[in-house]
């Protein structure tokens, strides 16, 4: 019995042995071991805040601050307004609706409906389905909103033309030399009034045309079917076209 014990005891001896030496190694070179365990992936959207922009007869677009909290890139899709569970409009969206992880984006939003005084929720959503949700009180209307986009094509016999239950808002171009006047009316539809007008210009960075005064333009006049107000802006330079115009509008 003596003599197995000293087998076992010399077994164990060399066990621990050959452990502290491999131990010992590893620490001196610095060796380690994974898992193999991966990082999930979130997909996670936060509203840090909202702020309004208003104009002298309204609220003329929000702004939302939205941070990515997940671990992929986000592409910003849409922004809706709603109550309850009923989404009351759509958005128009400008900034960049693409958020890296851990980045925030800054978004302005033009509701394409007139919103009243109230209590709203506000959602984003991305091109992947995730979602971010805030509330807003606004404290006075918020004007709707239309967007278009005018090329060198479009003259007097191809004007851009679009409508909806208030206004028919139509757009056109003409050579000014060697650049181009821009011009637009806003048509009211019978029964209604539109109380105030306003429309922007921008060029295709976003960015007002350098030489165009003017801009944006306003209408305080109330004015009700057949009449229209408009006007047109000059000079735009042939590099920034194409322009897009923001029509807004309070009907009364």
């Amino acid at each position: 019995m003596k003599a197995i014990s000293h087998v076992v005891a010399i077994i164990l001896l060399i066990i621990l042995t050959v452990a502290v030496t491999i131990t010992f190694y590893l620490w001196l070179t610095g060796s380690t071991f994974t898992t193999g365990i991966r990082e999930e992936k979130r997909d996670l959207l936060k509203i840090e805040g909202v702020s309004t922009s208003a104009v002298s007869s309204g609220i003329l677009y929000i702004v939302i601050y939205v941070r990515n909290i997940g671990t992929t890139r986000q592409n910003i899709t849409a922004v809706y307004f709603e109550k309850g569970s009923t989404t009351v409009c759509d958005s128009i969206i400008e900034g960049n609706p693409v958020v890296n992880p851990n980045t925030l984006t800054i978004l302005k939003v033009y509701p394409k409906e007139f919103l009243n005084s109230d209590k709203y929720s506000i959602k984003v959503v991305t091109e992947s389905g995730v979602t971010a949700l805030a509330s807003i009180t606004l404290t006075e209307p918020v004007l709707k909103t239309v967007k278009v986009s005018v090329t060198t094509s479009n003259d007097e016999t191809n004007k851009v033309i679009v409508e909806d239950e208030y206004a028919t808002y139509e757009a056109w171009t003409e050579p000014d030399g060697s650049n181009y006047r821009i011009y637009f009316k806003i048509y009211a539809k019978p029964g209604i009034t539109i109380g105030y007008a306003r429309a922007e210009l921008f060029d295709k960075d976003g960015e007002h045309p350098d030489w165009v005064s003017g801009n944006p333009w306003e209408w305080a006049t109330p004015y009700t079917y057949p009449d229209w107000a408009g006007a047109y802006w000059t000079p735009v330079k042939p590099e920034e076209m194409p322009v897009t115009i923001t029509f807004s509008i309070k009907p009364e």
